[in-house]
């Protein structure tokens, strides 16, 4: 028979595993939404050629504004190559502590299951496929939902700044 769990005993399960890594994905996210919001600075380098230095025809501000620009994409790349790594480090250890769970479960069945199921079918079904899912969810779920977060935080506070009342209307509208 296979027991069926609820979703708070499947929470529960899981922040046992993510825990002990919590600062270290805390951290991975914090970098992703400081990225993100560097990657909302990078048109700025664009606006400032087209409506400053191009009708000056200041060819020493155009390659102070390039230099800027690539430092700028260069911090950026660096800040997500960081992030990503603390990111998928933790999926790895995810990924192999559940591992670890699932080889000690199967351990303690018995021998008529283990007769009713080849081994190569328990791994490639359990070990294969859903570990590795789950560990590719949670890289996704972390990566992406604080690049989200920081990308409606920033569209918000500079939709505020330019005008504060169709803001306010947009959003009662998308209610």
């Amino acid at each position: 028979d296979v027991k069926k769990h609820s979703l708070r005993e499947i929470t529960k399960k899981l922040w046992e595993i993510i825990k002990p890594l919590r600062w270290r994905l805390a951290v991975g996210c914090f970098l992703i939404a400081i990225a993100g919001g560097i990657y909302g600075l990078m048109p700025l380098f664009s606006k400032l050629l087209i409506d400053k230095v191009i009708p000056q025809r200041s060819m020493k501000m155009a390659v102070i504004i390039a230099g800027g620009f690539l430092i700028t994409h260069f911090i950026r790349i660096s800040i997500w190559y960081l992030a990503m790594r603390q990111i998928l480090l933790s999926q790895e250890k995810i990924t192999y502590s559940l591992r670890t769970k699932g080889f000690g479960h199967l351990q303690r069945l018995s021998l008529r299951f283990h007769s009713k199921y080849p081994s190569g079918f328990l791994y490639q079904s359990i070990f294969g496929t859903a570990i590795n899912t789950v560990g590719g969810c949670m890289q996704t779920v972390f990566k992406q939902l604080s690049l989200y977060i920081t990308a409606i935080t920033i569209s918000l506070v500079a939709c505020f700044l330019l005008s504060p009342l169709m803001t306010l209307v947009v959003l009662i509208g998308s209610c």
